[in-house]
C-alpha cells in the first residue's frame, strides 16, 4: 500500500488512541478498515516514531504513554517472577496498597508471553514469600488522604486516639512521610498541638481531612536521620545498653544484625557481650524478655530494674 494511504490511516488511529479512554482493537480495525495484524504493525510504527503505546488490560484499550505513566520495562522471566511473588507477600486483605499491588500483578502477568505463562504461574509452588504477617488493619479512608496530603504538602486535621492516655484529641498535623514498622503503618510529621515532630499510628486516626493550607518540608528532614538509634520506631533519649547472652543463646545473636550500632564481644565460656545504643528502652525491653533466663542486663541499671519488675509480674501471673 502506498505511503499516501498508510499515513492518514495511522494518524486516524493515533487520534483515536489519544482519547482518555483509549481505543480497542475493534475500533482501530474499524477506523482503518484493516485487519488485527495490520493494526499491530501500525502500533509498532507509532511507538518507534516517538509515540509509545501500551495496552491497558483493565480498559481493554490501547493508550498513549504519557508523563503520568512509568515507561515500560524489559524484564526477564526470573525478574518478573520475583516481583510478582514478592507482591503476593505484601497483599493481605487489610493492606491499604492491596488494590494497586494486585493491578501491578495483573499487568506483569499480561506482559508474559502466552507460551510462558504456565511456567510463570507455577512458580509460587516452589517459592512462598510472606513479607507481611499479622498486619494491623489500616483503613484506606485514613491512608489515602494522608498519602495525598504528603504528596501535595498540605496540612491535615484529624482525630487521634492516644493509647497511653486513653483519650482522643483533635490534631492539626503536617505529614512528612508514611512508614511501615512492627506490623503497623505510621505517619511522621509536625504536630501543631505538641509543637514537635510526632509519630502517629494510622489505625488510631479518624476523621482525617486535608486542609487547604500548605506546609514546607524541612530541608534537613529524612527518615534515616529521624530513626537513627531507634530499636524499631520509638523515640527517646539515647541510651547505651549492655547485655550478657548465655552460651546456649549466643548463636542466635551471632546469626542476626539487630541494630546498626550493635557490637559483639566473645567471652571464653561461650557467652557474649552485646552492646547497642538505642533511643528509649521500651522496645529493646521486649527483645530482652524474649530471651528469658538466657540474657542478663548489665547496663543501664534502670533497664535491669525494669526487666526484673516485668519478669516478676509475668511469674506472678503464671503461678
Amino acid at each position: 500500500m502506498s505511503p499516501s494511504k498508510i499515513l492518514p490511516r495511522i494518524m486516524r488511529e493515533l487520534s483515536l488512541i489519544e482519547r482518555s479512554c483509549g481505543a480497542s482493537n475493534a475500533e482501530l480495525m474499524q477506523i482503518g478498515g484493516v485487519t488485527k495484524r495490520t493494526v499491530a504493525r501500525d502500533l509498532k510504527v507509532l511507538s518507534e516514531s516517538g509515540n509509545p503505546i501500551y495496552y491497558d488490560t483493565s480498559a481493554r484499550a490501547y493508550k498513549l504513554l504519557n508523563k503520568d505513566l512509568v515507561q515500560l520495562l524489559t524484564l526477564s522471566l526470573d525478574e518478573a517472577s520475583a516481583l510478582y511473588h514478592c507482591i503476593d507477600g505484601l497483599c493481605p486483605s487489610n493492606q491499604p496498597l492491596r488494590t494497586l499491588l494486585r493491578q501491578t500483578q495483573d499487568k506483569l502477568l499480561d506482559a508474559v508471553a502466552p507460551e510462558l505463562r504456565p511456567e510463570f504461574q507455577s512458580r509460587p509452588q516452589a517459592v512462598d514469600i510472606q513479607l507481611v504477617s499479622c498486619l494491623i488493619s489500616c483503613d484506606p479512608k485514613v491512608y489515602e488522604p494522608v498519602y495525598t496530603a504528603i504528596l501535595k504538602r498540605h496540612c491535615l486535621q484529624l482525630r487521634y486516639y492516644a493509647k497511653s492516655q486513653n483519650k482522643t484529641r483533635t490534631h492539626k498535623f503536617d505529614p512528612y512521610s508514611i512508614t511501615y514498622s512492627g506490623h503497623a503503618w505510621y505517619v511522621i510529621g509536625f504536630c501543631h498541638l505538641e509543637q514537635d515532630l510526632e509519630i502517629l499510628r494510622l489505625d488510631r486516626m479518624s476523621d482525617v481531612t486535608e486542609l487547604d493550607e500548605a506546609f514546607e518540608l524541612p530541608e534537613d528532614f529524612s527518615l534515616e536521620s529521624f530513626f537513627d538509634g531507634s530499636w524499631n520506631i520509638e523515640q527517646g533519649r539515647l541510651t547505651h545498653v549492655k547485655l550478657k547472652i548465655a552460651p546456649e543463646a549466643a548463636h542466635l545473636i551471632r546469626a542476626e544484625t539487630y541494630h546498626s550500632s550493635q557490637k559483639i564481644e566473645e567471652l571464653p565460656d561461650g557467652s557474649l557481650l552485646f552492646s547497642v545504643t538505642v533511643q528509649d528502652t521500651r522496645e529493646i525491653s521486649r527483645f530482652i524478655l524474649g530471651f528469658g533466663e538466657r540474657i542478663e542486663v548489665l547496663a543501664p541499671l534502670s533497664l535491669r530494674k525494669q526487666i526484673r519488675e516485668q519478669a516478676k509480674k509475668i511469674a506472678e501471673s503464671n503461678r
